[in-house]
C-alpha cells in the first residue's frame, strides 16, 4: 500500500505537496525499513530546498514526520538535522536548531541533547539556546537537561536553568529538586548583579514555596526590596546605550520594574494570593507595555487558580488582548475543574462572553464525566449553543457503561 502511495506522490506537480506526502510515507515506513525511510525523507527535503530556502520553514513542513521518525531512528535524524541546517546563516541555524530541539524534547530527548551541543555560535547566543533546550528537556529527561545546564557557557544562566529542572522534579524527586534549588539560589547570588537576581530569585521562591513557604516569603521580600530601590544610574545608562529599541532611561526603568514585579507576583501567588493580586494591579496601573509579559501573567493566573479562583478571575482583566483573556479563562476553568467541578461551573456561568462561556462549560463537562455522568449530562444540556450541546451529549453517550 505504501508503494502505491509513493507512486501517487511522484505524480504530483506541486513540489510542496509531493515532499509532504513523501515525508509522511517515510514516517510510516521507519519502523520496518529505517534506511529506506531516511532516503525518502532526504528526497523530500531536497525537493523543498528548491522552493523554500530557509531550513526553519522546511522543518515546519517536515517536522511532524521527523519527530515520529526520531523515536525509531534517532541517529539518522541527528545526521539529517545537521545536514539540513549546515549551510544556513549562523543566526538562522541557531534559532532553527533550538526550535527543532524543543519539538523533539519529549519524544526523542537524546536527539534534542545532541542538538544542544551541536550549536556553534558565540557564547552569549549559544548560552540562551542551550538554556531553552535544557528547559524543554526538564520534564522528559531531567538528567539530560541538567547536563546541558551545566555546560552552558555563560555562568549567569546556570542558576536559572537548574531552577527550571528543580521545578520539573518537585513531585517525582523532591529531594533532588530541593538540592538543585539550593544550588540554583547560590549560583544566582554569586553570578548575577542584584538587578539581575530579582527575577531569578523570584522564580526560585515560586518553586521553594511548595517545600518551605516561609523561606520563599523571605526571598520574595528580599527581591522586592531590590526592586523598590530602583536601578542604579550606571546600570540604567548602560542599558540605554545598548537598547536595540532606543528607549530612554525612564521607559527602560518602568519596563524593568514592571517585569520584576510580575516575577514577584508569580512567587507570591503560591504563598499569598492577595499580595500577588496587589502587585499585578500595581503593574497594570503603571503604564508599562505588558505585551511581552503575557506568558508570565498567564502563569500567575494558573497558579492563582489552584489557590484562589476569585483572585485568578480578577487578574484575567489585566490581559489586554481578548484572545489572551479567553485563553486565561480556559486555563482557570481547567485547573479548578480538576479539583472542584461545582466551583468551575459557577465561574463558567459567570463569564459574560457567550462563546467563552460555552467553551468553559465544555471543560466542566469533560471534568465531570470522569466522576459523575449524570452531573456531566446536566451541565451539557445547559450549553446554549445547539451544535456544542449535541457534541458534548454525544461524547457522554460513548462513556456510558
Amino acid at each position: 500500500m505504501l508503494a502505491e502511495v509513493e507512486r501517487h506522490a511522484r505524480t504530483l506537480n506541486n513540489p510542496q505537496e509531493r515532499a509532504t506526502l513523501l515525508a509522511g510515507i517515510s514516517a510510516d515506513l521507519v519502523k520496518h525499513d529505517p534506511g529506506r525511510a531516511m532516503d525518502l525523507m532526504t528526497e523530500a527535503e531536497r525537493i523543498l530546498a528548491d522552493v523554500i530556502t530557509d531550513p526553519f520553514s522546511r522543518w515546519l513542513k517536515l517536522g511532524e514526520a521527523l519527530t515520529a521518525m526520531a523515536v525509531h531512528a534517532p541517529d539518522a535524524v541527528k545526521d539529517f538535522v545537521d545536514a539540513m541546517t549546515g549551510d544556513a546563516d549562523p543566526d538562522q541555524r541557531t534559532s532553527t536548531l533550538t526550535f527543532i530541539a524543543g519539538d523533539l524534547a519529549e519524544s526523542a530527548p537524546g536527539v534534542a541533547e545532541h542538538i544542544a551541543y551541536a550549536i556553534n555560535a558565540p557564547d552569549g547566543v549559544a548560552s540562551l539556546s542551550m538554556q531553552d533546550i535544557s528547559k524543554a528537556l526538564a520534564a522528559s529527561d531531567p538528567d539530560a537537561a541538567e547536563r546541558i545546564a551545566r555546560a552552558i557557557p555563560d555562568p549567569k544562566l546556570w542558576g536559572p536553568a537548574l531552577c527550571t529542572i528543580a521545578q520539573a522534579l518537585m513531585k517525582k524527586a523532591p529531594g533532588r529538586s530541593r538540592d538543585l534549588l539550593a544550588e540554583a539560589e547560590q549560583l544566582i547570588r554569586t553570578q548575577q548583579q542584584p538587578t539581575e537576581q530579582v527575577t531569578n530569585l523570584s522564580a526560585v521562591a515560586e518553586v521553594l514555596a511548595r517545600f518551605d513557604p516561609e523561606q520563599a516569603r523571605g526571598l520574595l521580600v528580599e527581591a522586592e526590596h531590590v526592586v523598590r530601590g530602583g536601578l542604579g544610574r550606571d546600570t540604567l545608562d548602560a542599558w540605554v546605550e545598548n537598547d536595540a529599541f532606543r528607549r530612554d532611561g525612564p521607559t527602560l526603568a518602568k519596563v524593568w520594574t514592571a517585569s520584576a514585579l510580575l516575577a514577584l507576583a508569580a512567587g507570591w501567588a503560591e504563598v499569598a494570593p492577595d499580595r500577588a493580586v496587589e502587585l499585578l494591579t500595581e503593574v497594570d496601573g503603571s503604564g508599562a507595555d505588558l505585551t511581552m509579559s503575557t506568558p508570565k501573567i498567564e502563569d500567575t493566573v494558573r497558579t492563582l487558580a489552584r489557590r484562589d479562583s476569585a483572585a485568578a478571575v480578577h487578574c484575567v482583566s489585566l490581559l489586554s488582548d481578548p484572545y489572551d483573556r479567553k485563553r486565561a479563562m480556559e486555563d482557570i476553568i481547567g485547573v479548578v475543574a480538576g479539583h472542584d467541578p461545582p466551583e468551575a461551573e459557577r465561574i463558567a456561568r459567570g463569564i459574560p462572553d457567550p462563546a467563552v462561556r460555552c467553551l468553559a462549560l465544555k471543560i466542566v463537562v469533560e471534568a465531570l464525566a470522569q466522576r459523575d455522568l449524570s452531573e456531566a449530562e446536566r451541565v451539557a444540556r445547559s450549553i446554549s449553543e445547539p451544535a456544542e450541546r449535541i457534541h458534548m451529549l454525544g461524547l457522554l453517550a460513548t462513556m456510558v457503561p
